[in-house]
C-alpha cells in the first residue's frame, strides 16, 4: 500500500478548498482559516502557560499537556491572583490559617515576603485557604 507524501496531502487539501469555494462562493483565505482553525486553536491553547485543561478536537481526539511547568512562573501567577483578591485572601488567612492581620497591607507584606524568600509552600497554603474560603 502506497502512502501519500506531504506534498500530495497539501494538493488534496487545496482541491477540497477549491471545491468548497465553488459551492459556498467564499474567498479561499476564509475557507483555509476555517479548515485549519482546530489546529490553530489547539496550538494557541497549548502555548498558553495559564491554561492546563485538556482540549478536544471534535472527531479527532483529546490533547492534554504534560505536567511540566516552571515552578517560579506558576507561583508568580498564584501570587498575582492572591494580590488581586487581597480582601478575600485576608479574611481567609485570618479565619482559616489563624494569621493576625490588622489590615490588607499586612497581608500584602506577608505574600510579598513569601515571594522574595521563595517560600512556595506558604504561597500554596494561602492560595488553598483562599480557594476553600471562596467556595
Amino acid at each position: 500500500m502506497k502512502t501519500k507524501s506531504l506534498k500530495d496531502n497539501e494538493i488534496y487539501r487545496e482541491q477540497i478548498i477549491e471545491e468548497m469555494q465553488k459551492v459556498f462562493t467564499l474567498d479561499k483565505r476564509i475557507l483555509r482559516e476555517i479548515c485549519y482553525y482546530p489546529c490553530k486553536f489547539a496550538k494557541r491553547k497549548m502555548e498558553d502557560l495559564n491554561e492546563n485543561r485538556p482540549i478536544r478536537i471534535r472527531y479527532f481526539c483529546v490533547f492534554t499537556q504534560k505536567n511540566t511547568y516552571n515552578k517560579d512562573k506558576y507561583i508568580m501567577l498564584r501570587s498575582k491572583t492572591l494580590l488581586d483578591n487581597i480582601e478575600q485572601v485576608t479574611l481567609a488567612m485570618v479565619i482559616l490559617l489563624a494569621y493576625e492581620l490588622p489590615n490588607y497591607d499586612s497581608t500584602r507584606r506577608v505574600i510579598n515576603l513569601a515571594i522574595e524568600t521563595k517560600d512556595y509552600e506558604k504561597i500554596q497554603d494561602i492560595y488553598n485557604a483562599w480557594k476553600e474560603y471562596i467556595k
